[in-house]
């Protein structure tokens, strides 16, 4: 193993021309080098900071009283979960579409006129559910916000 190691080492790092060396030094230093900057510094090593720092049972605990949140309000509202609750996740609601609104109004009308982002189904599925993240940075305050305006919205599409 140790032997195939070394000559796979000589083959990648063997340059007949500048154009070869360049290309490898591309491929084996500046490659790697900024991905390990972009990818762990910049995203993977913040994003754990923020994780270790809040606590990862704390994390686990908001984001399960969020997901209350939501399913609080999609029961107030009417509709039902997609998945049986036992089976639902903790940090994305599927609302299934049993008032038959217009799914894709109302995530456009969420989108364009509130500058708020929630998922419009996808495959079969697509018109007929729609999701709700609550994972992530979210806090109370913007779930709180989140569902007020889906509220507000919800009430111009939903039949009188």
């Amino acid at each position: 193993m140790e032997d195939q190691v070394e000559l796979l080492t000589k083959h990648l790092t063997a340059f007949d021309s500048f154009g070869q060396f360049f290309l490898g030094f591309v491929v084996i230093a500046v490659i790697p080098g900024i991905g390990e900057e972009l990818l762990f510094r910049g995203l993977i090593q913040n994003t754990l900071q923020k994780i270790f720092s809040e606590g990862v049972e704390n994390r686990f605990q908001r984001h399960a009283n969020l997901n209350q949140m939501v399913h609080q309000w999609v029961a107030d509202k009417g509709f039902e979960l997609l998945p049986k609750t036992e089976f639902a996740s903790k940090s994305l609601t599927c609302v299934r579409n049993n008032l038959d609104i217009d799914v894709a109004g109302f995530v456009k009308k969420l989108r364009e006129e509130r500058k708020i982002s929630i998922d419009g189904g996808y495959g079969k599925i697509k018109g007929k559910t729609f999701r709700i993240s609550n994972m992530g940075d979210e806090t109370e305050d913007s779930i709180n916000h989140l569902l007020s305006n889906m509220d507000e919205v919800l009430s111009q599409i939903l039949p009188a």
